[in-house]
């Protein structure tokens, strides 16, 4: 990894799922865990995974029992892991309900 996109890793000025800058004033989301992604990188991933791509700290459980039925839009399989992730699960929740009515979120 080059110097300067190490530096910015550091700094939380790279999500680290796209690999992208942040822009000023663009919207971001913010794990437990303090790290900061793109919303529509952290959403798919969380879905998915469970876990925060930097740290591996836990912040939702995924059921596995029917996978052929999981969907990406569909964060109902989520389990929160403490009352912390529980918050962050619900704005999670509450993100992608607004997105699917085509609202904007602003912060």
């Amino acid at each position: 990894m080059k110097e300067k996109e190490k530096e910015n890793d550091e700094d939380g000025k790279t999500c680290a799922i796209c690999l992208e800058d942040f822009e000023p004033s663009e919207e971001v989301m913010l794990t437990p865990c303090n790290h900061t992604f793109h919303e529509d990188c952290i959403v798919p991933w969380l879905t998915s995974k469970g876990q925060c791509p930097v740290c591996r700290f836990l912040i939702c459980e995924i059921e596995r029992g029917n996978q052929s039925s999981f969907n990406n839009n569909d964060i109902a399989n989520l389990e929160p892991t403490n009352i912390i992730n529980r918050d962050f699960l619900s704005f999670l929740r509450s993100v992608l309900r607004q997105k699917e009515k085509g609202e904007t979120i602003g912060f």
